[in-house]
């Protein structure tokens, strides 16, 4: 297993021209995979064992200039094109798109801002002030035995003021067209894909975003997604008589798709599916409409009727059958699970970065007021503040990656065996080895895969910042 993970991240050794750089890159990921705390790049010295002094070392490659955020993110969509094992559906591959938000009380911190919760959960507040985060990550495994694996974790929120600073990598576009350009990205190494996405996100400016991407690259993006109860359609244009004047019309009959449930009650067709490993009977119908005002583009709709649930879905693949729609879209929630092994697990939001450039947030500012990072002017601020934001993409970046080696260990060394010598569970996870119990197992051998293997890259990286063992204070005074 010491050996996989070394093989995993040999990738990055390219995208460093300084070996200390790689090492402190290595260090962290390991450090991260084998933490027993979630508070922040400290608990990575704790539990690794490293000298006192590697802690503004590490600050310092945090901030330093030589990695570039884009190069590493290149490198990790590489790599998962090499080493995962990518389920596909006919032949292209399933990324799944999202955002989540996460509370930050830090006052100093690049990016934070008031956000409002959608969820329905009780036990969480209505509006936060923290970081909007957009997550992008692909479906790996076989049909029994799915996970979301993070391909990207990017801040979306809150910095566009950004945009026009001399090296930012913010564009200033919206969450939700800049998701589904990040997300075109991320599918250009793995050729033809599929894009799940959230109810929340179908627009008609990320059609067309979308639409654009299609247009220029020979492996085509498709999104499935899902309308809300309000939305709105049309058929096609009737035929002009010719003759008659004027330019021809774009759509023709509007159709209010949720009063389809009710007109087309008849027409819809049953379907056995599982849901959450159940077996359910669900309803559906289909018809390819145009959607979007101004756009008119055409997209296959399914109405699915399960129970007393209902709800609309579309996809941009007019060649897909309303079964494989249905049926995709209900994987979408994988990326729920890969949200909560990030944050409970991995703690790739515990992360405390901060600069004295930035200016302190007002929680009670007026909308006349100018906002936080508006008053910063002068060009040293703004640099400060803009590789704290660096470090803060970094740092989550190196969790994705912690995260995505696990969820590949996890496939690939799923045996009786090892399920035997992992930590004691009442309900064991009957897909495939969770997250925590592979940490688990990890961090209690980490101390002897390095003592099996000293001849290892990892190993002689870890041990060149460990603190010295009593054997080798003695030979030093002697």
């Amino acid at each position: 297993m010491w050996k996989r993970i070394e093989e995993i991240l040999e990738g990055f050794r390219k995208e460093f021209s300084y070996k200390s750089a790689y090492k402190w890159l290595i260090v962290l990921v390991i450090g991260i995979m084998v933490r027993t705390d979630k508070l922040g790049v400290t608990s990575v010295i704790r539990n690794l064992a490293l000298r006192p002094e590697s802690y503004e070392s590490m600050m310092r490659f945090f901030r330093a200039s030589s990695w570039r955020l884009s190069s590493l993110q290149s490198a990790w969509l590489a790599i998962v094109n090499r080493q995962a094992p990518l389920w596909r559906h006919q032949g292209r591959v399933v990324l799944i798109g999202d955002g989540t938000k996460k509370s930050k009380e830090g006052l100093k911190m690049p990016g934070v801002k008031r956000l409002k919760q959608e969820s329905e959960t009780q036990s969480k507040a209505s509006y936060i002030y923290g970081h909007f985060w957009g997550c992008v990550g692909i479906l790996t495994g076989t049909a029994e035995k799915l996970a979301c694996l993070p391909l990207l974790l990017r801040l979306h929120d809150g910095l566009r003021e950004t945009a026009d600073w001399d090296e930012s990598e913010e564009t200033g576009a919206s969450h939700i067209t800049r998701l589904v350009s990040e997300a075109c990205q991320c599918a250009a190494p793995f050729g033809p894909a599929l894009l799940l996405l959230d109810r929340l996100y179908p627009s008609v400016e990320a059609l067309r975003v979308l639409n654009a991407w299609n247009a220029t690259r020979s492996a085509r993006v498709d999104v499935i997604s899902r309308l809300k109860s309000n939305a709105i359609a049309w058929k096609d244009a009737p035929e002009g008589k010719s003759g008659r004047r004027g330019r021809p019309r774009k759509k023709g009959e509007k159709v209010k798709l949720w009063e389809l449930f009710e007109t087309k009650r008849a027409e819809f067709q049953k379907e056995t599916l599982k849901i959450l490993g159940k077996d359910a009977i669900a309803e559906r119908y289909s018809e390819d409409l145009l959607w979007g005002k101004g756009l008119y583009q055409k997209l296959r709709i399914v109405l699915v009727r399960e129970g007393e649930s209902r709800f609309i879905l579309f996809s941009t693949d007019l060649s897909l059958n309303p079964t494989d729609i249905l049926s995709l879209y209900l994987r979408r929630c994988r990326i729920e699970g890969c949200f909560r092994e990030l944050k409970q697990q991995i703690g790739a939001f515990s992360y405390h970065f901060w600069s004295k450039s930035m200016p302190r947030l007002n929680r009670f500012r007026k909308k006349t007021e100018p906002l936080p990072l508006e008053s910063a002017t002068s060009p040293k601020d703004r640099e400060r503040i803009v590789k704290t934001v660096r470090a803060t993409e970094l740092y989550a970046l190196i969790s994705v990656i912690a995260m995505g080696i696990l969820q590949i260990l996890s496939m690939e060394f799923d045996t009786p065996a090892l399920r035997a010598q992992l930590r004691y569970q009442r309900t064991p996870a009957g897909e495939r080895i969770s997250e925590a119990n592979l940490m688990s197992y990890l961090r209690q051998r980490v101390f002897i895969f390095m003592a099996f293997s000293p001849e290892s890259s990892l190993t002689q990286l870890i041990r060149s910042v460990q603190k010295p063992t009593e054997s080798e204070k003695t030979s030093n005074v002697a």
